[in-house]
């Protein structure tokens, strides 16, 4: 609480960003979310801030998709929906996944996904790989999980804590990344 009032934050778009910056993803002018729960917001708005000008998001309910619009409009995304059960038209170098860990899909479905979606960057970090991500490796993709999602979140809330401040990088925050990297993926 501040003398503005109640302030929030919302450190998956951070965590997003970060994550695929850090693993070399470059940006992406064309983009897919798979997924358009309360997750796809926060991935819509990481691509905007990667650059995205197009996003198509697929969903088992392409009509759920135009909760996302007023998001896209702000950011001046190209909002597209498709059903979930049709194959993509088209190719792009990035998809997001927003699905839940332990969501099954048809077979033919993640194959079709795999093969128009460029690296997948999967917000799963519980349950991995997920039925998705071993579809991409099998078709020859890059998989990545939200690991590295969850890593920048806790630095981005820690700051918070700390300082107030999302912005304001912590004491020493190279070290704080790295002792919290070999706690979280071992590496």
């Amino acid at each position: 609480l501040t003398d503005g009032g109640p302030h929030g934050f919302n450190t998956d778009v951070g965590g997003i960003v970060r994550a695929l910056a850090e693993a070399g993803v470059a940006e992406a002018p064309r983009a897919r979310i798979v997924g358009a729960g309360a997750t796809a917001t926060s991935a819509l708005v990481a691509l905007a801030e990667r650059g995205a000008r197009d996003v198509e998001v697929v969903a088992r309910r392409p009509e759920a998709v135009e909760a996302l619009r007023p998001v896209a409009d702000r950011y001046g995304l190209s909002l597209a929906a498709a059903p979930l059960a049709q194959p993509p038209a088209t190719d792009v170098p990035l998809t997001i996944s927003t699905i839940p860990g332990g969501t099954e899909l048809p077979a033919d479905v993640t194959l079709a996904l795999a093969e128009h979606g460029g690296t997948l960057f999967d917000v799963v970090y519980g349950h991995w790989p997920t039925t998705l991500a071993t579809a991409w490796e099998r078709a020859g993709g890059r998989a990545l999980s939200g690991a590295g999602m969850l890593l920048h979140q806790a630095v981005l809330q820690i700051r918070l804590f700390a300082t107030g401040d999302v912005d304001e990088p912590l004491p020493d925050e190279d070290g704080v990344v790295a002792v919290m990297r070999r706690a979280l993926v071992g590496d």
